[in-house]
């Protein structure tokens, strides 16, 4: 399995996966959509309500290639990519995931796409888990009068500890 994960501006930020690998030498085989059931769905409240989670699949744009060498396949690709913003109104991120994994030259491709599936399925929920971010003593410290003063103390101390030693000896 390749695993690719590439976040710009728009989609014109990264060459798509049908031109990228027509640019690599590789013919395209088949290309169609995929629904993947999604396996852990909790973290799909972070961008959508309550009535839209229901939905727990998502569609990936699927892509067989393969490459030849001499008139023989040398090597068969299958690949599976979707895109994402980071929130539904947001309009300066957008990710790119892309997985592909290597196909039995001269067999069907089915079992190679079910393993790419489920592995998308199980690493899509980890991909886009919301957090929050965490604060940091020091800036909710500095937001009052007695944190700020707590502060300046904190700070003065080792400083205290460093210079006095050396007035002491003048």
């Amino acid at each position: 399995m390749f695993l690719l994960i590439m976040q710009g501006s728009d989609v014109g930020s990264f060459y798509s996966p049908p031109i990228r690998y027509q640019a690599l030498g590789y013919q395209i085989e088949e290309e169609g959509k995929e629904e993947i059931p999604l396996s852990n769905v909790g973290w799909v409240s972070y961008w959508r309500s309550e009535v839209e989670q229901n939905i727990i699949s998502i569609t990936a744009n699927k892509l067989v290639v393969f490459t030849e060498s001499e008139g023989k396949v040398t090597e068969r690709r299958v690949v599976l990519y979707f895109y994402v913003r980071e929130r539904p109104a947001s309009k300066d991120k957008l990710t790119m995931v892309r997985v592909s994994a290597l196909a039995p030259i001269d067999m069907p491709y089915d079992g190679v796409l079910c393993l790419t599936k489920d592995f998308i399925s199980e690493v899509v929920p980890y991909l886009f888990e919301s957090y929050q971010e965490e604060k940091m003593l020091a800036a909710h410290l500095a937001k009052s009068g007695t944190g700020r003063l707590l502060m300046a103390v904190l700070l003065l101390i080792p400083l205290a500890i460093v210079i006095y030693p050396r007035w002491r000896h003048w």
